[in-house]
Formats: structure tokens, sequence, C-alpha cells
């Protein structure tokens, strides 16, 4: 971790020291940090990053040139800055701007980023920062392996969907899309199947699954078991709910189906995960 003050502010960064053996299947970050700058701070990246820049501003104000377009980077929201393209980001005038921000590399989660990208553009107002927040803080402790540090990403991106509004200038297939997401996020503990999604949305399942999976490079069956999964790693990192009330709690008929799916999306049984602090997993 390096947390240092100066005369630009105070900034926290860790940058990902793990010997990446898995880059061309897992998602990994360059680096994340906490920054609370004034004027002084400025980065200029002619060459652009070496990966996805995110954003997300907690307090004051900054400013993103990128694309030929001048951004004012307020209070709950957030920017998405590809790897690659030249921006520039700073505070501007007598401000201060205190924003979380992460480098991500890797095409595991590259769907649902371009998704969010083409439905909500490359900067968009975030319902609730402090989750958003709460998932970085959990990045700047670090991770033992790229499996988790892959994950937490993971869980970050389904977090940044929940928490963002709906574009309603999106185009018809991004309008589906968007509707079944919400549908997940709403029934998600219900015994909901790929007919349901697609009645809601008045298609075929087979369209919907095509819709779905182009946009966002997941089928829909596999956003909800993600989603569902994802929900399970709260509850048991931050409540007391046994085993078998979480695997009903989000959805899931058999106790036995949960802990098995969970195994391998998390490397470990439920009770094995939970015995890590939610700081360490």
């Amino acid at each position: 971790m390096y947390d240092v003050s100066g005369d630009f502010g105070q900034v926290r960064i860790i940058r990902n020291m793990i010997p990446h053996a898995n880059k061309g299947v897992l998602d990994y970050y360059l680096s994340v940090g906490w920054h609370n700058c004034n004027s002084l701070y400025r980065i200029n990246k002619p060459q652009g990053n070496s990966g996805i820049l995110m954003m997300f501003t907690v307090g004051g104000e900054g400013v993103l040139i990128f694309n030929k377009n001048r951004y004012v980077l307020k209070h709950h929201m957030a920017c998405i800055v590809p790897a690659g393209q030249p921006c520039e980001y700073f505070t501007p005038g007598n401000k201060m701007w205190e924003f979380y921000w992460i480098h991500i590399v890797g095409a595991n989660n590259l769907g649902l980023i371009n998704y969010m990208i083409e439905n909500k553009g490359y900067v968009f107002t975030i319902n609730n920062t402090e989750t958003i927040t709460a998932r970085i803080e959990q990045l700047l402790t670090g991770y033992s392996n790229d499996l988790d540090s892959s994950r937490a990403i993971s869980q970050l991106i389904y977090d940044l969907l929940e928490n963002t509004n709906l574009n309603t200038s999106a185009s018809k297939e991004q309008g589906t899309v968007d509707r079944v997401i919400k549908f997940i996020r709403d029934n998600y503990k219900k015994d909901i199947t790929i007919k349901d999604m697609a009645r809601v949305v008045h298609v075929s399942p087979d369209h919907l699954i095509r819709v779905f999976k182009k946009e966002t490079g997941f089928t829909p069956y596999n956003y909800l078991k993600n989603y569902r999964l994802l929900k399970a790693c709260d509850l048991l990192s931050f409540t007391n709910m046994s085993v078998k009330q979480i695997s009903m709690e989000i959805g899931y008929k058999s106790e036995s189906s949960f802990i098995s799916q969970f195994k391998s999306f998390k490397g470990a049984a439920p009770g094995e995960y939970r015995t890590k602090t939610p700081f360490d997993n």
C-alpha cells in the first residue's frame, strides 16, 4: 500500500504484484486507489492507460477530457475510459476532488463493461456510491491470488450495473436487456426461469438468450446465477445466516446445488469461504 500526503493532497494506492499465471483467462487490476487532491493534481495520458480506467467521485469536483469531450465529474458520478484511449483528468480551479479509481485488464467482464458504455455512456450517475466505494476499499486491502482478485472485480461490475440509472434513449435490444436485468434484480430470490424473463419483454426465450448474450457476453441464466452467488458472498461475509438459509434466500431450492455452484464459482465451499474475513475474500 502506497499512502502519502503532500501539497497536492492525499492518496492511497495499491499495485497488483500477483504473478499473473491466468492473465489470458481472468480479469485483474493493475492498480487501485483513493485520491483527495487539489488543483495541483493533473494526469495527462496521451497514449492512454494500459487497462480500462474507472473513476468514482465521492466528493468535490474533477474534470475528465476524453474522446474530444470535457466532462465535469461530481458526487455520485462515475466514468469509464477504455484502454489505450488518450485522456486527461485533473482537479479544477480552487476545488478539491475526492474519488476512487481502478485500472482493470482482462476480457472476462468486457461484455458487461462495453454494455454499460453503450447504454449509459462513458460518464454516468451512480445511485449508491457507498456500495461501489466499499468494493474498492476491499480491493485496496489486496488479494492473495488471481482468482479472488478476478471475483472481486466481477462483484464491482455487477454492483455498478445494479446502481446505475437506465438509459431511456437506449436501443430496443439494450432496453430489452435492461428490463431483464431489472427483473432479475427484483426477483432473484424467486424460482424464475428463462421463460419468465422472456415473458417480461414479450420475446421468445431463444431470442432473449441471443440478444442478452450479444449485449452482455452472458446468457440470462448465467447472469442470474452469478448475481445470486455474489449476493451469497455478501450474506456469508456480513450475516450469521446459515448456509441453508442463504441458499433459500437467494432462490435455490436445493442446498446441495447451491453449495456445488458456489464452490465452482468461488473455489471454496460456503462454510470455508465464511471463515475468511470480508476483506480477505
